[in-house]
């Protein structure tokens, strides 16, 4: 819950929940743009990351190649989650994929940061260091190909991040300001990983207690959340 509130003191975006208003284009436009653009001001994004949110038994995701911190109408795209895919964006599909899968999921983000791109192209698997990487991101984070799409939709089932190869992270978790503070996590994270390569000297949570981190969090975050 404190890394939710440091998010948004962080960037001031906006943290109402977005999962089931009905939106047209315009609100979608303006709630991406109220969250993207001051996380792309602040660093928590970068201009050509892409971030979806479920509305109802829709998504919205912005486009490949669109900037997020100026967003247009153009840059969106949606989805029925339950219908048919019909676009050659793998992105977006892993996205829709994931939706319909995962109920609780209400926004996906995959960035492109300096530390999760770095380690993403090294494919190497990131352990949790300190308490709030377990508790946030889950046991460990872990480098998978675009095309398996079977075990990223396992991995997402208890984890809220992994990288993708040479693409950096996904984030997926029950809304956008949760998603986006889960970026921050795995940075951080990934920002550990690559200084204890190279200077040594950390050593990282076992799996049992990590496991059992996350899932005291998970338990006592979902009744503050709800």
């Amino acid at each position: 819950m404190q890394m939710i509130k440091q998010y948004a003191d962080i960037t001031g975006c906006s943290t109402e929940r977005d999962r089931g208003l009905n939106m047209d284009i315009k609100q979608a436009l303006l709630f991406l743009t109220e969250n993207c653009k001051p996380a792309v001001a602040s660093g928590v994004l970068t201009a050509d990351d892409r971030v979806s949110f479920r509305d109802g038994d829709n998504v919205w995701i912005t486009r490949n190649g669109a900037d997020i911190s100026s967003l247009t109408e153009s840059d969106l795209i949606t989805f029925d989650v339950k219908g048919k895919f019909s676009y050659s964006d793998r992105i977006a599909e892993i996205h829709c994929v994931l939706y319909a899968k995962h109920k609780r999921l209400g926004a996906i983000v995959n960035s492109r940061t300096q530390y999760s791109l770095s380690v993403s192209r090294t494919g190497e698997t990131v352990r949790p260091y300190v308490d709030d990487i377990a508790q946030i991101a889950g046991i460990d984070i872990k480098c998978i190909e675009h095309a398996d799409t079977g075990r990223i939709k396992s991995l997402i089932k208890r984890r809220s991040a992994l990288l993708l190869k040479d693409s950096g992270s996904m984030c997926a978790d029950i809304s956008l300001d949760d998603a986006l503070a889960t970026v921050m996590i795995t940075e951080k994270a990934c920002r550990i990983h690559i200084q204890s390569r190279y200077l040594g000297g950390a050593k990282p949570i076992n799996v049992i207690e990590s496991a059992l981190m996350r899932f005291i969090y998970l338990k006592k975050y979902s009744k503050i959340k709800y």
